[in-house]
């Protein structure tokens, strides 16, 4: 599920916006005919929080909301299937019901809600420190650095003992590389997270094996809205027989200030 802040947050549109739709007063003319239609298309509200359509064992859908290190690859896995779309995307077919078997952590990352869902998901254990202005923006205090972090939820007041956070990741070309937008936190124990993990879900961009590098672009969880221009997470490794536009599902880990993709 998702709230109408974080759902409106993702169309680039506003919370009031939104819940005027939602009683009714739709666009009829105007660019914000495809954003309606695609939002009502794909999502239901129940009981106050919208659920993807068709996925009704789906609990926590997620939508995303812009160096030296081992080399590790990334490729798809044997139970993955590329067909062509006609949105000229690969369409994957993933087997696989848990995306995280492969780190050794007792929370796991929950799955995607859909096939070619968009998403830059992940766990990040930290203590959220705000700043001096507002709530929502502050820092992550983690063990092995300090990140700029911000908080989703309107009125809410974030735990200050460390806590596993629920988070969408951005990647920056400044230090520290990470901004986390914290969505909310685990009840569990925060040593039961050994490894801060992500699930990087988007089209190949570029792909630089000599710089043991490569980019996977984010976008709205849509059918076609052109206007949304999309955002870029930057991830070290490299990439099995590269297409450009190709979709790709990364599990990676932070390894400092950097996502480090591992096989899956």
């Amino acid at each position: 599920m998702i709230s109408t802040e974080a759902l409106a947050a993702e169309f680039n549109i506003t919370p009031s916006t939104l819940k005027k739709w939602l009683k009714g007063s739709k666009p009829s003319k105007g660019k914000y005919v495809r954003v309606c239609q695609s939002i009502f298309d794909q999502f239901e509200y129940v009981d106050g929080e919208w659920v993807a359509k068709n996925e009704p064992n789906n609990t926590e859908t997620i939508l995303p909301v812009s160096e030296k290190q081992p080399s590790v690859t990334a490729k798809p896995t044997s139970e993955q299937i590329a067909t062509s779309t006609d949105t000229g995307l690969l369409e994957v077919k993933n087997e696989k019901s848990d995306l995280t078997e492969l780190v050794s952590n007792k929370i796991k990352l929950q799955d995607p809600g859909f096939k070619n869902q968009y998403r830059c998901l992940g766990l990040v254990k930290g203590r959220y420190i705000p700043g001096n202005e507002t709530i929502k923006k502050g820092i992550l205090l983690t063990d092995s650095g300090v990140f700029p972090a911000s908080i989703l939820k309107r009125n809410w007041s974030p735990p200050v003992d460390e806590k596993i956070w629920i988070t969408w990741i951005r990647t920056g070309k400044e230090e520290p590389h990470l901004h986390f937008c914290l969505r909310e936190f685990k009840e569990e124990d925060p040593s039961d997270l050994n490894k801060d993990i992500f699930n990087v879900r988007g089209n190949l961009r570029i792909w630089r094996p000599e710089q043991n590098k490569f980019v996977i672009a984010i976008r709205p969880n849509k059918n076609a809205i052109e206007d949304f221009k999309p955002f870029y997470i930057d991830i070290q490794g490299t990439i099995t027989e590269p297409r450009a536009d190709s979709f790709w599902d990364v599990i990676a880990i932070r390894e400092g200030n950097h996502l480090v993709s591992t096989p899956h």
